[in-house]
């Protein structure tokens, strides 16, 4: 049965499923015409990780075969993101995120969406990170591959949470420090980032998920998005990620959801500093309504 499964995906799809220890059929990846078997290491010699990205990607370009923009490309092999990406570190709510440990590079590859307005938003966080590279140290990225893109790994000791359950304190230099860059990174994309806080009086609605903790204790953060790095630089992750934002924007108007109107901004950017004092050794915790 899971032959008779691999054998019609391999077929519909394009994907290669290794079945003999130390050869493997040409993949789709390199070429779509090869049948023969050949030596494991013969796929790619002397080639780069970039040289074989930018063979697929001319490959698929010329054969009009190119992913819709923000869409999964399902010509990968499993041993294809082995080789290429590294091993998979993350689930995301739209994309898989992997890390090469030679190259040190994560890649973000989008996984198969119906939703278009999610296509949408994953090709604009894309082009959010490419274009602000090097214009802010929180926007990092090193190239597009089909069907996502990649960019270096940033070192990290875990979330916000993590770092405090472990005993360590926040100072408020590195609150100052994550509120200047939330501000530098707002003015640069002219857009908040729309999964990093939600409004306080809402809280109680929300169920306490995996991603938010009670107000008392965590603030109004999304903690999963803010990162420490080794030497304690708060690291704000995921910038315009979220296709449904974050209602804390017009209150109760029409800009309740608009990451790009200015009232929206200014009260990310007020809970973000509040939220991040809050959680200062003594500092004032924000009312919690039940």
């Amino acid at each position: 049965m899971l032959d008779s499964v691999a054998n019609y995906i391999t077929e519909k799809m394009g994907m290669r499923f290794p079945t003999v220890p130390t050869k493997v059929e040409d993949t789709y990846l390199v070429d779509t015409t090869q049948k023969t078997e050949r030596e494991k290491n013969w796929l790619w010699p002397n080639q780069s990780i970039d040289q074989i990205i930018d063979a697929l990607t001319a490959r698929l370009k010329k054969r009009n075969e190119s992913p819709e923009p923000g869409s999964q490309y399902l010509g990968y092999s499993w041993e294809d993101k082995l080789l290429l990406f590294g091993k998979k570190i993350i689930s995301g709510s739209s994309n898989d995120i992997y890390k090469n440990e030679q190259t040190n590079q994560v890649t973000h590859l989008w996984r198969f969406e119906s939703d278009k307005n999610r296509k949408i938003q994953n090709q604009h966080q894309m082009e959010v990170y490419k274009a602000n590279a090097g214009k802010s140290p929180q926007f990092t990225f090193t190239r597009e591959v089909p069907g996502g893109w990649m960019e270096p790994f940033i070192e990290n000791v875990g979330d916000l949470k993590d770092y405090l359950t472990v005993g360590s304190k926040l100072t408020i230099e590195q609150v100052q420090q994550a509120v200047d860059d939330l501000k530098n990174m707002q003015a640069l994309t002219q857009e908040a980032h729309g999964d990093l806080v939600k409004r306080p009086d809402f809280i109680h609605d929300w169920n306490y998920t995996s991603a938010y903790e009670k107000l008392e204790d965590w603030g109004y953060l999304n903690y999963q998005n803010i990162l420490v790095s080794p030497e304690g630089k708060l690291i704000i992750r995921d910038y315009a990620g979220n296709s449904d934002p974050s209602s804390i924007g017009g209150w109760e108007g029409p800009d309740r959801n608009n990451v790009k109107s200015e009232i929206y901004m200014a009260n990310e950017l007020k809970f973000f500093e509040e939220g991040l004092k809050s959680l200062l050794p003594g500092g004032k915790k924000i009312p919690y309504n039940n």
